[in-house]
């Protein structure tokens, strides 16, 4: 089963855009997604389809590329000497339909270079083998299962199928896989589909932000602001959105922050900063996050 995809390996200095992939939502069609996005000459992706890899530190290529497939690895690293790159601390991988021109970017505070387009697969399997694995209790087999049937590949489109998408996603989260949080959320939150239920869309998009994921943070804010799904709690939506924030700079979140604020008390925006610090302590995390470090709510 062969997945094409675009390539881009980048060096960030500490001056480039920490916002760089976040989502920008505007009524202007013409507004792209993203600052990535907009560079690209495209004014929608889907980011949900965005597979991408930081390194703290600019590093050796050989670190941003070790989980390459197997078929692209080596002409992976073939095109990067050819560009004669030996550092970077970034690496895209997107599918092949989402762009229609990709290409290299270069600004005085980062560089991103389009390698081309790669066969990403990790193993060649049919639809049959991947259920008979999954069938067999294979958890990760299970997860791409479940994601197969909602996102088959351009020349599989007749295997979609939502109800075998649901029960194989909820086989491998059962079985630990965090992986489908994100596309049970999708699956239930789709309200022109029949399985669309905001309060599942809830449940699995908090268990997807419990993980850390900073979209998936995102979302679950905006449930909490707007009762989507739950009971609408400002301290929660606070907590998450301050937890989004810690993580990349964005004026937009800026500005979600301070309306947020304007409908709570001092107290309230205590409990919330509370909450999320509880989170990060719990995580182990340190509350710097891509050398940007501030209290979004001061």
């Amino acid at each position: 089963m062969e997945e094409l995809s675009h390539i881009w390996i980048g060096c960030f200095n500490e001056k480039a855009p920490n916002d760089y992939f976040d989502e920008n939502y505007s009524e202007d069609d013409d507004t792209p997604i993203s600052k990535f996005v907009g560079e690209q000459g495209e004014t929608w992706v889907d980011h949900d389809f965005f597979e991408i890899v930081w390194l703290d530190n600019i590093e050796s290529i050989d670190n941003l590329v070790e989980n390459l497939s197997p078929k692209s690895k080596d002409i992976v690293l073939s095109k990067i000497k050819e560009l004669n790159i030996e550092k970077g601390n970034l690496l895209i991988t997107l599918p092949k339909d989402e762009i229609e021109t990709p290409r290299s970017v270069n600004n005085e505070n980062y560089n991103l270079y389009y390698l081309g387009l790669f066969d990403n697969t990790y193993e060649e399997k049919t639809l049959e083998e991947w259920i008979k694995e999954a069938e067999q209790g294979n958890s990760e087999s299970q997860a791409i299962l479940g994601g197969l049937y909602i996102l088959p590949p351009p020349d599989k489109f007749d295997i979609i199928d939502y109800d075998k998408a649901e029960y194989w996603l909820l086989k491998a989260s059962e079985n630990g896989e965090t992986s489908t949080y994100n596309r049970l959320f999708h699956l239930y939150n789709d309200k022109s589909e029949k399985h669309y239920d905001s309060k599942k869309a809830f449940y699995w998009i908090e268990k997807a932000a419990q993980v850390g994921w900073r979209t998936d943070q995102s979302y679950c804010a905006k449930m909490y602001e707007n009762g989507d799904g739950v009971v609408q709690n400002n301290i929660l939506a606070m907590k998450w959105h301050f937890l989004n924030l810690c993580q990349y700079d964005s004026d937009i979140l800026d500005h979600t922050i301070s309306e947020l604020k304007a409908k709570m008390s001092n107290n309230e925006i205590e409990k919330a900063i509370k909450l999320a610090m509880e989170w990060i302590d719990d995580k182990k995390y340190n509350p710097e996050y891509f050398t940007y470090n501030r209290n979004p709510l001061k």
